[in-house]
């Protein structure tokens, strides 16, 4: 089964410490990514849900620069009947923004492939991931600081543009290599973007169900 992207939501608040997505009653086995940005005086301390899911944080997708702060934390295999996530800040953060994406087709156990962070000073890009397997979803969330965003360069796919500014995109079966989203305007200016692949379930014959034939002499 080919991954696929089931739905989005976004939310946002100002000088609190929580801020809660609505979503669509999710389906049985997602995989849910929550995308998040937050100023830089917190750091995000947790992400639920109505259903007790456990959300884990990306390795190597948390960084910022002196005015923000970005993270990923994702559930797999969640639970059905999710509609309502929560991200948490350690303290009262001056803004708080969340986006969800929600995946069916991905590997239900351990399907992080990697993640990553960048910020810069030149036209916004997202960071460069290193795409192992074949069939995998990357996304990536770029906080450009002056320009607002209006799209993403193919072959990626513009998910959404976030707050009027930011902008959230998605790369469904990129090629095994090394890859990097080219957001628009290509104007040159502070940003920040973090992103991460997850990978499709395995394959083989472990995955298959076995026939055979049988020989009678």
């Amino acid at each position: 089964m080919a991954i696929a992207r089931i739905q989005h939501a976004e939310a946002k608040t100002t000088a609190s410490a929580t801020v809660p997505i609505t979503i669509t009653a999710s389906l049985a086995g997602s995989l849910l990514v929550v995308m998040i940005a937050n100023d830089i005086s917190t750091l995000i301390s947790g992400v639920t849900d109505n259903n007790g899911n456990t959300y884990v944080q990306a390795p190597g997708a948390h960084g910022g620069d002196a005015f923000a702060r970005q993270d990923i934390w994702y559930s797999a295999n969640a639970i059905a009947g999710v509609t309502t996530i929560t991200v948490t800040a350690n303290g009262t953060s001056a803004f708080l923004y969340g986006n969800m994406i929600e995946y069916s087709g991905v590997k239900t156990t351990s399907p992080l492939d990697t993640a990553n962070q960048t910020v810069g000073t030149s036209p916004p890009v997202g960071p460069s991931l290193v795409v192992s397997t074949a069939g995998s979803v990357a996304i990536t969330y770029c906080f450009p600081h002056s320009v607002a965003l209006t799209s993403v360069s193919s072959p990626w796919t513009l998910v959404a543009i976030d707050s009027g500014d930011d902008a959230v995109a998605e790369y469904i079966n990129p090629p095994i290599s090394t890859i990097s989203a080219s957001f628009i305007p290509a104007t040159a200016q502070t940003f920040q973007s973090t992103g991460a692949v997850f990978l499709p379930p395995a394959s083989g014959p472990s995955n298959a169900v076995k026939t055979g034939m049988f020989l009678v002499f």
